[in-house]
Order: C-alpha cells, then structure tokens, then sequence
C-alpha cells in the first residue's frame, strides 16, 4: 500500500519509541517521547495518526489501558525492518503486560539496560550468543558484579515437558546468569518450583528464581507487592533487587 500521508519531524520523533518498544500504552509513550504539552492533546494528535494508519491500537482487556503499535505502513515510514514483529491477538495481553513489567522493572536501583524478545530473536548471533529466547532480558548491577536476569512472564500454566525443558536449557546456559518466572496464580507456581526442585534438585533455586504478584492482570498492579523465591528463601522483590 502506498502511503500518500507525510509526516512531520515532530511526530516522527512521538512514534520513534514504538520501534524499540513494539507496544506502549498512551500515557508512556507520551512520557518516551517527551511530549511536553497535555495529555488530550497527545490524544488527539495520535487519534489523528491513527486515522492515517500509521497506528494501531488495541485495549488491554483487565486494565482498560489503550496500547499503541506501528502498523506496517508506519513501521515503513519510519524505516523499520522489512518484516517487522507482527501484534498477535492471542498473546497481545501478555505482550502488554511484559512492556509493564519492563517499566516498573527498570525503577529498581540495580537496573541498567534490557532487551525485549523481538529484539533478541532478531540479532544475527542468537543461536550461537543466547540460544534461549525469553520474554525479555534486563541487564543488572549488584554489590559491584554485573549480571544478566531473563524474565519470563508465565500467565497460563504450560505442559511439564515443555517448561522443565526451557528450565534445563537455562540452567546449561551460560549467558543467563538468572531466570526470573513471574506467575499471577499461586498454584501454578508451586507446581513449577515443587517439579523443577525435583528435576533438578535445590541447587537449581540458585538460579531460576519464581515470583508471585497475584494482582498481575489487575490495574491496581504494584511490583512491590511481588514475593520471589530465591535460594530456598521467600522476599519481597524491592529487597532483591534494589
């Protein structure tokens, strides 16, 4: 489709984030690009992007929060990939809820840098540098030694094999120095710390660490609230991780 509709720099530089990002909602992509007048005008002038299709947007259904991405006409304009990472209907609130949990993430004191899966998918040497591709990967400083976290955002329960062969493959990684599980239901948690404690043994809680926030979906979402299991002890994740 050709696109007769020209932007201007300044708008330009209001959806520039949406190619690092992939997905954010209004109220931060407004913040990534440093838009300084009010927030219904923001609105408004994405609502005209829209109509141009350069944007589309999607709700998240439990926070009512609306999220924006390039389409292909906009991801084009800007000069994104030739095949950029298409928004799936079916993973679109996990997706949401990853970009979420980036944000408050990057917050805590001992964060400094992170990747997002279609970033990392896309690096020429991902079969031979990462092998594994997690939901994202935040890059980390503590007590002066740095370290790389993969996250993995698990909001449906996924088959035994399925899971404990990912857990296997991270534990023989050597890129990934911890593995951070995060899980809205309790029960599923359990399963998978008390299956991969079996599998592996204990030694493996030194690494694959599971956390639970059981208000996740929900806007009133605070990561404070997030308890994580970390060599054989529970804390909360501020003490952890700040």
């Amino acid at each position: 489709m050709e696109v007769n509709f020209q932007m201007n720099g300044i708008q330009i530089n209001y959806l520039s984030p949406l190619k690092k990002w992939r997905l954010l909602d209004l109220r931060n992509l407004m913040k990534a690009c440093n838009y300084e007048a009010s927030y219904i005008s923001f609105v408004k002038m994405i609502l005209r992007l829209e109509k141009k299709r350069m944007v589309g947007s999607a709700y998240d259904p439990f926070t009512r929060r609306k999220y924006l991405y390039l389409t292909k006409e906009g991801n084009n304009y800007l000069g994104g990939d030739d095949s950029p990472p298409s928004i799936s209907k079916e993973t679109f609130v996990h997706d949401a809820k990853v970009v979420e949990l980036i944000l408050e993430l990057m917050k805590l004191n001992c964060f400094y840098g992170f990747e997002l899966e279609h970033e990392i998918s896309a690096k020429s040497n991902f079969k031979v540098g990462y092998k594994i591709c997690p939901d994202a990967i935040l890059m980390g400083e503590k007590k002066k030694k740095k370290f790389k976290l993969a996250l993995e955002l698990e909001l449906t329960r996924k088959t035994k094999s399925k899971y404990l062969g990912k857990i296997s493959q991270y534990l023989d990684s050597s890129y990934y120095d911890y593995v951070f599980y995060l899980f809205q239901n309790k029960g599923v948690l359990e399963s998978y710390k008390a299956t991969t404690e079996d599998k592996f043994g204990v030694q493996a809680s030194k690494k694959i660490l599971f956390g639970l926030n059981e208000n996740l979906l929900s806007r009133s979402f605070d990561l404070a609230e997030t308890n994580v299991h970390f060599k054989e002890k529970e804390i909360k994740i501020h003490e952890l991780f700040n």
